[in-house]
């Protein structure tokens, strides 16, 4: 009995709202959910993960970026709108950020 899209997204929902970087792969996961909503929560869920010193965020950048090019406009906005939190404001790390996302269009 496979849980319906509503639960799936609140679930991830959940674990976006607790913040806490070892839901960094229950989270990334539904990422790939047949279901745009479910991706949409993800991909906004995905940022509360990574504090602004946490190692992780390289992680969650790379887990994104692919969202650039989904299906659903609505992920794909959702994933311009958090990714620049998730981007270094300057030196090195802004210029692979750019790259990478010009590298989308």
């Amino acid at each position: 009995h496979a849980l319906s899209w509503e639960v799936r997204s609140g679930m991830v929902r959940a674990l976006g709202e607790a913040g806490a970087s070892s839901f960094f792969e229950d989270v990334a996961g539904r990422l790939e959910d047949p279901d745009s909503d479910v991706r949409r929560t993800a991909t906004e869920a995905l940022p509360r993960l990574a504090p602004a010193d946490d190692e992780h965020r390289g992680r969650i950048v790379a887990a994104l970026l692919p969202r650039l090019q989904d299906d659903d406009w609505r992920v794909r906005r959702a994933a311009v709108e958090v990714l620049p939190e998730l981007v270094p404001t300057e030196g090195d790390g802004r210029a692979c950020a750019v790259v990478a996302l010009q590298a989308c269009l």
